[in-house]
């Protein structure tokens, strides 16, 4: 029997440790699989009792091929799909659906007038964000690759992630400091371990887009001609 536990880093720790119990004395001819983005996000006394694969994300071509080729999916938003995914297959195909393209859409909005939002349109960002909680790590890995975009945008046009908002991206990342897309970056993954900690997610995120704005409310129109928030 194989038993694959994804996404194993998202464990309460009650789970991990009932986790651990089940390591220490495994079932008969039973094969435990776990997943997890890195070793660090799992207890160490998980980690130490596993054998480690690493599996390596599939190359930006090779995924927007692998689209194009067996899912019929036109080449350019296979190529941005590709990007977007982060190399992996599975993430790449739950994109094509239409309700996750407009959440991307709705999302880049708020991010491109965060500087602008007054703290009453900050919590209420907050509040719908957290509503969707299934949804909360997907929308905490496109926030971190905005500001990622914005970092690179300048030197590494070619390198941005979300390649339809290339042209904004270069413009937008002549008008913010590095500096502020750190302290950006920083509270977000501050926010992230929070919640991984069962930390409040409407509570937290409050207080990121609230540090997030007053890190970049030095840029105004932060993406110009980007449209507004809904």
């Amino acid at each position: 029997r194989v038993v694959i536990i994804a996404d194993a880093h998202t464990l309460n720790p009650a789970a991990g440790n009932a986790l651990l119990k089940m390591l220490e004395e495994p079932p008969a001819r039973t094969v435990l699989i776990l997943t997890a983005p890195q070793t660090g996000d799992l207890l160490p006394t998980i980690v130490s009792r596993c054998r480690h694969t690493r599996f390596k994300p599939i190359a930006r071509h090779h995924l927007a091929a692998i689209l194009t080729r067996v899912y019929g999916v036109d080449p350019p938003q296979a190529s941005l799909t590709a990007s977007l995914a982060g190399g992996s297959l599975t993430r790449a195909l739950s994109m094509r659906r239409s309700e996750w393209l407009q959440r991307r859409s709705w999302l880049m909005a708020q991010l491109a007038a965060l500087p602008r939002l007054s703290t009453a349109a900050l919590l209420a960002l907050a509040e719908k964000l957290s509503q969707a909680r299934e949804e909360l790590p997907d929308a905490l890995g496109l926030i971190a690759s905005w500001i990622r975009d914005l970092a690179v945008a300048r030197h590494a046009p070619e390198s941005i992630i979300h390649q339809d908002l290339r042209e904004v991206m270069v413009e937008a990342s002549h008008t913010v400091s590095l500096e502020a897309l750190t302290s950006a970056m920083r509270a977000l993954q501050d926010a992230r371990r929070r919640i991984q900690a069962n930390a409040n997610p409407r509570l937290t995120l409050e207080a990121l887009f609230v540090k997030m704005s007053t890190h970049l409310n030095q840029t105004r129109n932060l993406i110009p001609g980007h449209p507004r928030p809904i």
